[in-house]
Formats: structure tokens, sequence, C-alpha cells
């Protein structure tokens, strides 16, 4: 096997990985964002279901919940037990969430991506969404 074909192989290979990353990390933040939005605008009760749905999710996969460590981390586990609850995200056009393994792994509190997709969400919705 030519090395030329070995060295645009792995170029392809870490193209692929670069793009899968990039979408996890964008899907990550948008359900971030998309759950900030929405727990925001849901009944009390509503609220305390979804809090109670992403601890049991959170002690299901860690063993225990003792808070969680800021809101970017808070809200993609909200986003996960509202899409697990079957509550569609009252962000315009966004209405379904994205499919996130592990909200604690996806997306870092300052990432930029967050501040992409803030930046998207103002730009095409009027709606600025903060986030501590």
């Amino acid at each position: 096997m030519p090395i030329s074909l070995l060295i645009i192989s792995a170029v392809i290979v870490i193209a692929l990985a670069v793009a899968a990353n990039v979408r996890r990390r964008y899907y990550a933040a948008m359900n971030v964002l998309m759950a900030r939005y929405t727990f925001d605008r849901l009944p009390r009760p509503e609220q305390e279901t979804v809090k109670e749905e992403a601890k049991s999710m959170v002690q299901a996969r860690r063993q225990k919940a003792q808070g969680y460590a800021h809101d970017v981390e808070r809200f993609g586990w909200y986003a996960l037990a509202m899409k697990t609850l079957k509550i569609a995200s009252q962000l315009p056009e966004n209405p379904n969430w994205y499919a996130i393994s592990n909200p604690t792994k996806a997306l870092k509190k300052d990432d930029m991506f967050l501040r992409l997709a803030k930046l998207m969400v103002r730009q095409n919705y009027g709606v600025e969404i903060d986030m501590k």
C-alpha cells in the first residue's frame, strides 16, 4: 500500500473525528440553551419533575449526585430529562432535543460553541439566553 494512500486515509479519519466533535459540541450547546429557555417557562410542578428526572439520571450514571458543577452541566442534564419526559423545547423552530449521551462531558462551562450558539439564537430568534 503506498504511503500517500495511508496519509490520505489518516487525514480523512482525523477530519471525520473533528467534524463529529464539532457537531457533538454544537448539539450540546443548543441543548443547554433550549433547556434553559424551556425550563424557565415551565410551571413549577413540571420544573420539579424535570429536576427529579435529571437527578435520577445523574445518580444512575455517577452513583451519586452532589450538585452540578455549573449551569451548563445542570441544563445539559435538564435537556436530557426533558427529552426523556417528552417535553418539547419552547425555543422557536427548535422543538426537538439532540441526543447527547453524557452532558457532563459534552461541553465545558466557557465553551466556544456555547457562545456561538447563543449568538445564533439571538440573531435568528431575537432571544437572549443567559447562562451563569
